[in-house]
């Protein structure tokens, strides 16, 4: 805990000299709008230290931060202060030693209802013979990745200071929902943000794929394409978004099926038909029947979210200022048009989805990105005032 602490006391300094960069979080007016209706989101140019030429050195950094959160996990495990993923050793590991062992693939003794994409990972690092060390460092990446792209992904539209923020601090974050354990939510956030990143209808690619990895990642979907033709009518780009919808639903849909018919190709039809049971056809009874949930066991759900939530009151509180930030200036942009700010809450609100269904602190991840984007905003918007009054003070000669 005592290195974990460290890495996060010093992921926050880094978030606070953030500000010290000269790059104010300004207005960036929009038509018809006012200074009271800017862009909590921009900032006045990119500082050269996150010019396109420190992009290498700013990745490796995040990168290795989460491979340096995977590690402490590690070395928990190791020294008994901590245990593996409960699912690692009752469902994934079991699992893929039964299939690398010659059982069909969802016809092993334990069941699991993860899609086929995570399976095959599972059983690629089953296969190393170093399960618990090759899955945590991949996770770490992963989340490395997650803090890249969501960098990245609000740079591209001139907020890069923010995205920066948010990536530091989704990654300070992390740990506390246990999303530094053998999961696969981190890896299907990459696949999410990655869609982000996509122009072209191929991003349905990336969306599959975050939805082969977790049922929750095709949540992304509706949200993608929310964005993608929000924002080309938002820049008035030629008639055509119908047809790249359309695209972009049917490079999705392929890709899924490809994803089980390759079930179907290598172990054949029963595991095919258990594959599709096991993680689509026992959908409902996983949301509506299973416990904890907002409508089955709702007293304990209610009583493990608000332990995480009182584990996550520093991002929350800073979370909630962000969302006065935002709604005050009007989500940064004049009536009818889109922006980053729209989109955060729009993936922000799809992604509070699986909370209403399970409670446990590891499905906050799916929401720690826009989470963190929101808290960075309540961040600058405090440390703003703070600065500000200080100024104010010392200008009067101290006389309040």
């Amino acid at each position: 805990m005592y290195l974990y602490f460290r890495v996060v006391s010093q992921l926050l300094e880094i978030v606070v000299l953030l500000f010290d960069m000269n790059v104010r979080i300004t207005v960036v007016p929009s038509e018809n709008s006012s200074p009271e209706r800017a862009s909590p989101f921009a900032t006045n140019g990119e500082h050269p230290s996150l010019s396109a030429s420190n992009r290498g050195p700013v990745a490796l950094a995040l990168l290795g931060v989460g491979c340096f959160e995977a590690l402490v996990r590690y070395l928990e495990i190791l020294t008994t202060s901590a245990s593996p993923h409960p699912d690692v050793t009752t469902t994934w590991r079991p699992v893929a030693e039964a299939v690398l062992a010659g059982t069909p693939l969802y016809l092993t003794a334990s069941v699991d209802n993860k899609p086929p994409l995570f399976e095959y990972l599972n059983l690629a690092v089953a296969a190393t013979n170093r399960y618990l060390g090759v899955f945590l460092l991949l996770v770490g990446l992963a989340n490395g990745t997650v803090a890249y792209l969501l960098w990245r992904v609000h740079a591209e539209s001139g907020r890069s200071v923010v995205g920066l923020a948010g990536g530091v601090l989704f990654l300070a974050a992390v740990p506390l929902v246990n999303g530094h354990a053998v999961n696969a939510r981190s890896f299907t956030l990459v696949g999410m943000l990655l869609a982000l990143r996509l122009r072209r209808a191929t991003c349905g690619l990336a969306v599959a794929s975050a939805g082969l990895l977790s049922q929750y990642g095709a949540l992304a979907a509706p949200a993608v394409l929310c964005d993608r033709l929000a924002s080309d009518a938002a820049e008035r780009r030629p008639p055509g978004r119908l047809r790249w919808g359309v695209r972009f639903v049917g490079v999705a849909v392929a890709a899924a099926a490809v994803g089980y018919a390759s079930v179907f190709l290598v172990w054949g039809e029963a595991a095919f038909a258990a594959s599709l049971d096991r993680t689509l056809w026992a959908s409902r009874r996983y949301v509506f029947e299973w416990t904890p949930s907002l409508w089955n066991g709702t007293e304990t759900w209610a009583a493990l979210h608000r332990r995480t939530a009182l584990t996550l009151w520093h991002l929350l509180s800073l979370a909630a200022v962000g969302v006065l930030v935002v709604v005050r200036r009007g989500f940064g942009v004049g009536r009818g048009r889109w922006s980053p700010e729209r989109r955060t809450f729009v993936f922000a609100a799809s992604f509070c989805l699986p909370l209403f269904v399970r409670p446990f602190p590891t499905y906050w991840v799916y929401l720690l990105p826009w989470l963190a984007t929101l808290s960075a905003v309540g961040l600058f918007a405090v440390v703003g005032r703070v600065r500000e009054a200080h100024r104010r003070f010392r200008s009067s000669g101290g006389r309040g």
